[in-house]
């Protein structure tokens, strides 16, 4: 069961849903110090981290203008349409807000997805299960032979020199 509500923090839940890593920030301890796989997890908690954030402040904004638009259904003499600037700057603001969480949620459904794709497998893979379940009587799985040549498209060709004039 996902521990993150989707409409009050849903980098975290899309985060626990595909990695199910409950705290993002925590991925990055999972690595080495500046190896490649800690920094993908440090770039999937910090698109989680804003997506969250994002989502929050347009939550907010929404929940605003919601009010404002109520106090002017309340009482049709209130100037508050125009007095505050509500109508020249609601729209645009939640419109850029909306924008912005959109590109948040895409850098991180694309961060989460490549960090999926480099982790290495959990140790129940079936290759590591297979190899656990064997008993010691059956037999060994064949070994691949090392190559004993190159591959011909690998050779080296001879370079013609260049042509002085």
């Amino acid at each position: 069961m996902n521990p993150h509500d989707a409409t009050k923090q849903p980098g975290a839940h899309l985060v626990f849903e595909v990695l199910a890593v409950e705290d993002p920030e925590s991925l990055v301890t999972l690595h080495p110090s500046r190896s490649p796989l800690s920094m993908l997890a440090a770039l999937v908690a910090d698109a989680s981290r804003d997506a969250d954030q994002l989502h929050s402040a347009l939550l907010e904004r929404a929940g605003t203008t919601i009010k404002t638009l109520e106090r002017l259904t309340r009482d049709p003499s209130a100037d508050l349409w125009d007095s505050s600037g509500v109508r020249r700057s609601t729209g645009g603001e939640i419109g850029v807000l909306a924008a912005r969480r959109g590109q948040a949620f895409e850098q991180l459904t694309r961060a989460v997805h490549s960090y999926e794709r480099c982790r290495p497998a959990p140790v129940n893979a079936p290759t590591a299960t297979a190899a656990l379940s064997r008993s010691p009587h059956s037999p060994a799985p064949p070994a691949v032979p090392a190559p004993t040549s190159a591959p011909a498209s690998t050779a080296a060709t001879p370079v013609k020199p260049a042509r002085s004039r």
